[in-house]
């Protein structure tokens, strides 16, 4: 059972490291590498994005490993995932959206609170992350859903046209078996689909016009050679 959080965890590391990664503020120029994504002030290096890639084909079954075309869809998944979370985190700043030390602790605590002591750090070193390092990757996760559940408050649903389910008077009632306890678990079944369906198209159109406001600049040499690698 312990083996099984400790896998869960490390993924929950990976997809904050892939974070910690990715929009960070402008370095100096000395240290700046060579840049392959920018908004604002915020740029991921070409060294920056293959350290993602290398973690993220981590959670990649062996046989993607060899597959190029396989590794092209997923360097290609990863580029939109660290373009998004630009986008998001210069979205935050606009609307001066942050998380507070409170609300990282309770995060924190609420992550660790069922691992014995000193597990939680022993897993770190194993992955070779400081624990302030991982604390600050949770904090930027938290702020980019915060961001998208306040800020996605002002799109509204896609309209769907009105269906008037009323039968004809002329139609006659048929006695039918009464199974309406299978009839409901149904139904709820594909009501929770459908609010599934409903909020990733929101989510989908919320993205398109950010990504029309806050353009992201990537440059299409280095990532052609990236993608052919």
């Amino acid at each position: 059972m312990f083996k099984d959080r400790g896998f869960l965890f490390t993924g929950l590391i990976l997809m904050l490291l892939l974070l910690s990664l990715s929009a960070c503020k402008d370095k100096s120029p000395g240290n700046q590498g060579v840049v392959l994504m920018k908004l604002g002030d915020r740029v991921v290096t070409v060294n920056e994005y293959k350290q993602a890639f290398e973690m993220a084909m981590a959670a990649y079954p062996i046989k993607a490993l060899t597959d190029r075309s396989h590794i092209k869809v997923a360097k290609v998944r990863l580029l939109n995932q660290m373009t998004d979370e630009l986008v998001i985190i210069n979205r935050a700043d606009e609307l001066k959206f942050t998380i507070t030390d409170e609300e990282l602790n309770t995060a924190v605590n609420n992550i660790i609170k069922d691992y014995p002591d000193q597990t939680f750090d022993q897993i770190l070193v194993e992955q070779s992350i400081s624990f302030n390092r991982w604390r600050e990757s949770l904090r930027k996760r938290l702020l980019i859903e915060k961001t998208i559940r306040k800020d996605i408050r002002g799109f509204s649903e896609p309209e769907v046209d009105s269906v008037d389910s009323t039968e004809p008077e002329s139609l006659e009632k048929i006695d039918e078996p009464d199974d309406s306890s299978n009839l409901r678990e149904v139904t709820l079944e594909e009501e929770e689909d459908s609010d599934t369906t409903r909020a990733q198209d929101v989510y989908a159109a919320w993205m398109v016009e950010l990504r029309k406001t806050h353009p992201v600049f990537i440059d299409e040499t280095r990532w052609k050679n990236i993608l052919e690698e």
